[in-house]
């Protein structure tokens, strides 16, 4: 798996290395990311302006819909830090 460098604006995130696949981003080894620590590197994504996250992860067959009503770029304090987090205790509560 190849990557190119690459960023989300509205997140304030850069990645040196960062994977896409036709729309959906694709975590591989970005740190800090809002899929949380106990994701896998196979993890795939999406998040949209207004809020919302989809995310999943086939090597632990679990995948989470969050879904908002406020945009992120309006400086929402939800998005990303919490995504991780909530993200992170999904995982451990399937584990």
């Amino acid at each position: 798996m190849h990557g190119l460098p690459g960023e989300v604006q509205a997140a304030r995130v850069r990645w040196p290395v960062a994977y896409w696949g036709l729309g959906w981003e694709i975590k591989g080894t970005k740190a800090k990311h809002w899929t949380g620590n106990l994701t896998s590197p196979q993890t795939f994504c999406h998040f949209g302006a207004a809020g919302t996250l989809l995310w999943a992860d086939p090597s632990i067959e679990l995948a989470a819909a969050i879904f908002a009503n406020r945009a992120t770029f309006h400086g929402w304090p939800f998005v990303p830090p919490r995504w991780a987090k909530l993200s992170d205790a999904l995982v451990a509560a399937v584990r």
